[in-house]
């Protein structure tokens, strides 16, 4: 599933998929695009049971679990509902610095504007507050001092 985006007719475009348990990543590989490295340009493939939706991996502020759904946040307040566990999706962007805070949290740290000690929680830039179990407390500190 690779969907390229419409571009000038100077510029080629090569584009590169990897599946991982039905999801989809999609990314660029122009020489451009190679050499920054950075996930601005990668790409998510999520199937719901209305569209299939494809969308930035930076665009994504969090993922929530809600039984056997996860509800993507996305950073201009829009959701969109998958039918695929939290655990899918944790796999799939390990690489693209998200981090499980909690149970049912998997958290973009490039949008972590904060994190609230007393209460244990983050808040993101789009707006929410994300909580952060114990156990999950220290590593997630030594990962936002990493960024």
């Amino acid at each position: 599933y690779a969907y390229p985006e419409t571009y000038n007719n100077t510029t080629n475009y090569n584009w590169n998929g990897h599946n991982c348990n039905g999801l989809h990543v999609v990314y660029c590989t122009c020489c451009e695009c190679q050499s920054k490295q950075t996930n601005t340009l990668k790409k998510i493939v999520i199937n719901t049971s209305k569209a299939i939706n494809v969308c930035k991996v930076n665009d994504i502020a969090y993922c929530q679990s809600e039984g056997s759904y996860t509800i993507i946040h996305l950073l201009n307040g829009n959701r969109i509902t998958s039918s695929k566990i939290l655990r899918e999706y944790e796999e799939l962007l390990k690489d693209d610095n998200f981090y499980r805070t909690h149970h049912s949290y998997l958290v973009n740290l490039h949008h972590v504007e904060s994190y609230n000690k007393p209460e244990d929680s983050i808040r993101i830039s789009e707006g929410s507050t994300i909580p952060v179990s114990r156990s999950k407390k220290e590593e997630l500190l030594e990962m936002l001092n990493k960024l």
